[in-house]
């Protein structure tokens, strides 16, 4: 049987949430606190979600390069 801690689960999301806003408007600050080694459900979220903002302005760095080259080759 699989248990499924549900407040687990939202605090994850929490964390998540939490993360990605505060890499967007607080990026020093998020750094600091996704390098600590803390093992909760909340935090782990925290560094998904910081590390899925990063992900995604580094895929649009590549995206907007690429148009950038595109756009030079015509």
């Amino acid at each position: 049987m699989i248990y499924i801690n549900n407040n687990s689960d939202n605090e994850y999301q929490k964390g998540y949430e939490e993360g990605y806003r505060m890499a967007r408007y607080l990026p020093e600050i998020a750094r600091w606190l996704a390098s600590r080694n803390i093992q909760v459900a909340r935090y782990r979220g925290f560094r998904d979600g910081w590390l899925e903002y990063l992900t995604e302005q580094v895929l649009q760095l590549v995206i907007d390069q690429d148009q950038w080259e595109w756009d030079e080759d015509e």
